[in-house]
This record gives C-alpha cells, structure tokens and sequence, in this order.
C-alpha cells in the first residue's frame, strides 16, 4: 500500500460524504481511506459507501482528534500518510502530485499543497499559497510563522511521524505546527505543490474556531519550545515576540543574544553556510518589521531594546557586505531616537544629512525594507534630498 489517507472524524455527517468522495476519485489509485470513528452518534460513518479501499476503526469513546489521528498512524497500512479533515475535499490529481515528489526527493518527509479556504457553501473566502525550496526555506518558514500549507494538505512518510512520536495530544489544536517544528529538529526538508489542491472549509463550527484561545496558547507554547531547542541560551519568549513583530516584544527586558541564537542554531542544525545566511536575512527582515511597528507607540527604553535587533539589521541584513559597514555609523546615530522627541528629530535630519553617511543615504534607497524603517523612526522623508 502507497498511501494512507487518514481521516479522523466526530459528529462530521454534514460534510463527510464530499470528503470522502473525493478521496475515492483521486487519479492516484493505490491508496486506502482509514476513517478513525471519535464515537460519533450522528450516524454519518454509517452511511458511507461500500467501497474496498475504506476502511473504519471505531473508537469506544470520544477521545479527540489528536488522539483519533495518532490512533490511525498505528493502523496505517500505507508508507505515507494523506491527511483530509470530514469538512474539506481533495482534488482529483492531489495525492498523485504529492506521491511524485516523495518518491523522488528522499530528503523530503513531509509535502503540502496551496489551499483554498471556503465558507460553508464552498465560496471561496481566501486562499493560503507560498513555496519551500530547501531546508533553509523550511525552518524560516517555521521561525517566521508562515508555514504556505495546511494540516489537511499535508502528505509525509509514515515511518518519520512515527519515529518522531506521532502528534502530540498536549499541543492540540496547534499539533500541526508542532510536527512540522519537530520534522525541522530531526533535519528533514518539506515542500510545497504550488497548486491549490485541497479546499479547506471554514464554518463556525471547526475545532480551530471553537477552541482558537486555546490553539494561539498551545501554538506560543510550541513555537518557544522550538526556539528553546535550537539555542537554550537565548530567552525563548523575547524570541518568539521578536520575531512575529508582536507589540508585547517592547514590555520584555533587552534580547541581547541573537548573534549566540544565530550560532546555537547553526551548530543545533548543522547548517552549511548559505542555509545559515538565509536565515539570517530571514531573522534580520523580521527584526525590521519588529523595530517599525515598535516606533508606533515607543516604550521610554527603546533604545536598549532596539540596540541589539538594529545591530543584527546591520550585520545579516539583505544588503551588501560594504553596505552593511556603511550602515553602522547611521545606527550609533539613531540609537538615541525611541527616548526623546521633538529635538530630537532636528538633531537626526541634521546628522543623516551629514557628508559621511552620503553612501549610506544613496544605499537605502535602493534598500525598500530599510527606507521604511528610517522614514518611520524619524518621521520624515529620509532619503530627500
């Protein structure tokens, strides 16, 4: 058996038949559908079609999804596993895609497709799409919080997921996120078939909408938990603020340590110096938003928790080396900006438009991620002349 499409229902009748129909016409035909019954009482599992290639376990009491899912990895008879949740449908070439790149990139454990998210009458309400091209592109992903797939695209190899523990229940309803932060550790690659293969619904009543406190609570729990593990040295949760831009970075005492975290990382992943330097641009663009939405509502000791992030900016920054080294003398100069107000801006036109940092001025235009970050931090136009 090639693949096993996993299926973990409770209560899913309204939706369940389209789900399974579309599996059933998959242009991929090696393939069982094993449905894990969560004690379902509407009786939508009973009136499934009779067809070889379903199969039910049915569990005495509901226990939840995660523990339905991890249920189906022992049972799995196929060598990958296909997820599909009761309320969304595959289209037809999905499974033959992802199967293509699996067999063919042994690299690879776990493969996504671009959605299509819909509203309860399958009107297309918005969309997820994005690519991964290597293991640097996968980890960034991750750090950024901006996987392009989602759980029910997913296809990976049985016996990784296995290895690595299956799902875990701790985690729900965030346990996706978790495997793919795991998969990462143990130094596997993902990718993407960038084609919208699976239509993903959203209704009032989907777990990621009933239970969406505690999802966002366990998902900050696994992210710092990666962090953690990638550099124990760098405080996970200033981290994590960090790099999702959020405001509460502000309110955390000075991260000072994202050079140690760049280094933890390198040797915690044995990362080749190109995988290394992308995602440190990756980790510098996201200081940068962090700094601009900062300067929205500046706390009295900007500057201390600015300094290090603004430094980073310099030193891994998307931008050449020789530009970088221009770039300092601009940082010492407005380090002092997030403290003061009024004056201090004329002190800042005056000393950018000094003769020295010409180079520096004539760079950042060409530099839009930059421009912004001055403009927005001195509140004028930086690069007019």
């Amino acid at each position: 058996m090639t693949v096993t499409v996993l299926l973990a229902v409770h209560n899913g009748r309204p939706y369940l038949q389209e789900a399974v129909q579309s599996v059933l016409d998959q242009t991929f035909s090696d393939i069982e559908l094993l449905i894990v019954d969560d004690a379902s009482t509407d009786g939508g599992v009973d009136e499934l079609p009779a067809d070889s290639r379903i199969r039910i376990v049915r569990n005495e009491k509901n226990l939840g999804q995660v523990p339905s899912l991890n249920r189906g990895l022992g049972e799995a008879r196929g060598t990958y596993v296909a997820r599909l949740d009761a309320d969304d449908v595959m289209l037809p070439t999905r499974l033959e895609r992802q199967v293509a790149i699996l067999e063919n990139e042994s690299t690879v454990a776990l493969v996504g497709t671009w959605l299509d998210v819909v509203d309860d009458r399958g009107r297309r309400w918005a969309t997820l799409r994005g690519r991964l091209d290597d293991y640097a592109d996968f980890v960034s992903a991750i750090i950024r919080d901006r996987i392009p797939f989602g759980h029910p695209s997913l296809m990976y190899r049985r016996d990784v997921v296995v290895e690595l523990g299956g799902y875990d229940p701790a985690l729900a309803p965030a346990e996706d996120k978790d495997l793919y932060r795991r998969l990462a550790l143990g130094r596997y690659e993902a990718r993407v078939v960038e084609e919208a293969l699976v239509r993903y619904r959203r209704h009032g009543k989907q777990l990621s909408q009933v239970q969406v406190a505690v999802q966002l609570s366990n998902d900050y729990t696994g992210q710092e938990r990666f962090l953690g593990a990638l550099d124990s040295r760098t405080p996970a949760t200033p981290m994590r603020l960090l790099l999702a831009g959020h405001h509460a970075y502000w309110s955390e005492p000075p991260l000072r340590e994202l050079e140690s975290f760049l280094e933890g990382m390198t040797e915690r992943l044995g990362l080749a110096d190109a995988e290394r330097d992308a995602i440190a641009r990756v980790i510098a663009t996201r200081c940068a938003r962090t700094l601009l939405r900062g300067w929205s509502a500046p706390s009295p000791d900007y500057r201390a928790r600015a300094e290090a992030p603004a430094a980073f900016i310099a030193a891994h920054g998307d931008f050449p080396a020789r530009a970088s080294l221009r770039l300092q003398p601009l940082l010492r100069t407005t380090r002092w900006l997030g403290i003061a107000a009024g004056g201090t801006r004329t002190r800042a036109r005056r000393s950018l438009r000094n003769e020295r940092l010409t180079g520096v001025r004539g760079f950042l235009r060409r530099s839009r991620l930059l421009r912004r970050l001055y403009t927005r931090l001195l509140g004028f136009r930086l690069l007019d002349e």
